[in-house]
């Protein structure tokens, strides 16, 4: 013969009960949440599509090609200790500089090319 305690099943059946309605509840606010995301997924796109028109009309003869050469100028420096590999920017003192990754603190010396 098996006991089953009245009191350990209606503790159950509530359990789950409010586990079901907290489930709706979540489910609902899941949908909430996707339609205002598509909403603003829509607003983002025609924000661009403005902005694409923007451009048009002021940069005319714009090229959309990405210049590959404009950070050949910029000097790359690497770090003694880390290796690491940064950009030398003009307000930089070369006599005391910082690895950004590691914090090392070295100077570098400039060859002459004419040398």
């Amino acid at each position: 013969m098996v006991f089953v305690d009245k009191n350990t099943s209606d503790s159950k059946d509530n359990t789950i009960k409010e586990l079901t309605e907290a489930l709706k509840e979540a489910s609902k606010c899941i949908c909430e949440l996707q339609s205002r995301i598509d909403r603003l997924e829509s607003y983002i796109k025609t924000i661009d599509y403005n902005i694409q028109e923007i451009e048009s009309v002021v940069f005319p003869n714009a090229n959309d090609e990405y210049d590959d050469n404009f950070c050949e100028d910029i000097p790359l420096v690497n770090c003694p200790k880390c290796g690491a590999e940064f950009e030398l920017v003009s307000t930089d003192d070369p006599d005391n500089l910082e690895c950004p990754f590691c914090g090392t603190e070295f100077k570098i010396e400039f060859s002459d090319p004419e040398e």
